[in-house]
């Protein structure tokens, strides 16, 4: 696994309820938070379709339960490769119905594009009067308003500027430092707790990587500074 797919995995897995919040409300209002979620690596590595030209997806299976007592299963895909491939719509639908097939469970389906791509948002099969149409939900990160997404206190709102600034800044080292200052600045201002902290920086560092030493010099100044005003461990 990749160091992006790593810190995907990491900061999903570690703040999962304010992820579905953040970019599934509808089904957030749903979830029961009070009982506890699992991510079913094991169960999800049996139906795992292997990509011909050794692409990697991050794809997490997540069990839940419903406040009306249901208990689901949501199928969460999140592409984090900035490619839009041909046969994106087919392995969405390979997923759904291996899925569907082996455990019987209602699925919901949720991308993530992390690109500026047009990309596939849905599978359409017709061959002599046999039609099949599947639709999953989807969104681009940089759809986003960035006033909107300064102005939101959760923390999936700096994930996503995150994305947005590094594409925006991909060979730009000045203005990447400067984006990751702000974004500093704002992880630390908003008073998240110790474990939101932790994963947004590890998101943020790694989004937004430096190569020049000398901005790497001035951040980690700055970054202690930020740390003692804020009298922050």
């Amino acid at each position: 696994m990749g160091k992006y797919d790593e810190i995907w995995k990491n900061v999903i897995e570690e703040i999962f309820e304010e992820f579905v919040y953040f970019y599934m409300p509808d089904l957030a209002e749903a979830i029961d938070f009070t009982k506890a979620y699992s991510f079913l690596d094991k169960e999800f590595s049996a139906i795992e379709i292997k990509s011909e030209d050794g692409t990697r997806y991050l794809d997490k299976l997540v069990k839940f339960y419903l406040k009306n007592g249901e208990e689901q299963w949501t199928l969460l895909h999140i592409d984090v490769q900035h490619a839009s491939k041909d046969d994106f719509s087919l392995r969405m639908f390979k997923y759904f119905y291996r899925v569907f097939d082996k455990y019987n469970r209602k699925i919901i389906s949720q991308i993530i594009f992390t690109g500026r791509h047009e990309y596939q948002k849905e599978f359409i099969y017709s061959y002599y009067n046999t039609e099949l149409l599947y639709k999953y939900r989807s969104l681009r990160l940089v759809d986003y308003d960035e006033t909107y997404l300064l102005n939101h206190n959760n923390p999936f709102a700096l994930v996503t500027l995150a994305v947005k600034y590094a594409l925006d800044s991909k060979n730009d080292e000045e203005l990447r430092y400067n984006f990751k200052r702000k974004l500093m600045r704002l992880m630390f201002k908003r008073g998240y707790g110790h474990k939101e902290i932790e994963n947004l920086f590890r998101f943020i560092e790694i989004m937004l990587e430096l190569s020049d030493g000398e901005l790497k010099r001035k951040l980690y100044i700055e970054l202690k500074e930020i740390v003692k005003e804020g009298n922050i461990m």
